[in-house]
């Protein structure tokens, strides 16, 4: 006899952070890295195959010109595994 079994195949999550700096004011910023700092990649996996980042300021400026504090996050970021 013989009784079928079942498979389940959950996402890995993983929390991606951006590098902080600190710029001049009226200076663009260095460019920005980030780092896993929740869960794990899969095997053979590195911060590349997650893709190409957009990098984002709230307030919504293209890059921070004035002086002040800025929340740096990324977008366009996709695990496949």
């Amino acid at each position: 006899m013989f009784n079928p079994g079942a498979l389940a195949i959950t996402a890995r999550p993983i929390i991606v952070t951006v590098s902080s700096q600190t710029i001049y004011a009226m200076t663009q910023p260095a460019p920005f890295t980030m780092t896993v700092t929740g869960g794990s990649y899969a095997p053979g996996d590195a911060i590349a195959s997650l893709g190409t980042p957009t990098f984002t300021f709230n307030p919504g400026l293209g890059s921070p010109l004035a002086g002040g504090t800025y929340v740096v996050g990324a977008i366009g970021l996709a695990n496949p595994d």
